[in-house]
């Protein structure tokens, strides 16, 4: 029981060893920053400033007045220029987007107007074009041939336009062709009974 005791009072102790070394280290450099700022800016402007106050003791005071109480204004003004600043990035790349979206949106509108119109204006040309040539034919068949005229413009017409939007059908093969031809002969000739024959060959011999 007293081994379990003093184990128990004994296992603490590392952790809190550890706490007050850590303690220590963060004092120390606490201690050090201290100083170096102590020898570094603190003496030498106190130096300075007792200098300045033996030659100038009106003007040391107003300035030292005049510097605590520009602190808070000046942090200030640092903090709103840095928020200003980042709020006015933000607005102009907004604003940037939302014009070049517009800009984008106004021009491809333009394209696409453009696009159909030319379309339209090549519809129109063709359709002219196509119109043209036919009255030309017309015209020309009709002063050659008169009103055979008219019905060979209709079948050229019809030959062009009609024929051209019917789906192709592959042509037959020459052999296949003949075989069909020749399928079709050997399935209508008739053949003739026995009988028949007989009495053919005995007409014949009759009429001998």
């Amino acid at each position: 029981m007293t081994a379990q005791a003093e184990s128990s009072r004994t296992s603490p102790r590392p952790s809190a060893d550890a706490l007050t070394s850590y303690f220590d280290k963060s004092a120390t450099i606490v201690r050090d920053y201290a100083d170096s700022f102590e020898h570094e800016y603190a003496r030498p402007a106190l130096k300075v400033g007792s200098v300045y106050y033996s030659s100038h003791p009106l003007l040391s005071v107003f300035a030292l007045v005049f510097f605590m109480l520009s602190i808070v204004p000046v942090v200030v003004f640092i903090i709103s220029s840095m928020v200003a600043a980042a709020g006015l990035a933000l607005i102009s790349a907004t604003l940037f987007l939302v014009l070049f979206s517009t800009a984008t949106l106004v021009f491809v509108s333009i394209l696409l107007c453009t696009l159909l119109g030319i379309a339209l204006l090549s519809a129109l040309i063709t359709v002219s074009g196509i119109s043209t040539h036919l009255f030309i034919r017309l015209f020309n068949l009709s002063r050659e041939h008169g009103r055979a005229g008219l019905e060979q413009w209709t079948q050229e017409t019809r030959a062009k336009f009609v024929s051209s939007q019917q789906p192709d059908i592959p042509e037959r093969d020459a052999d296949e062709v003949h075989d069909a031809n020749s399928a079709e002969n050997s399935s209508t000739e008739i053949i003739e009974p026995p009988e028949a024959i007989g009495e053919q060959k005995d007409q014949l011999e009759y009429e001998i």
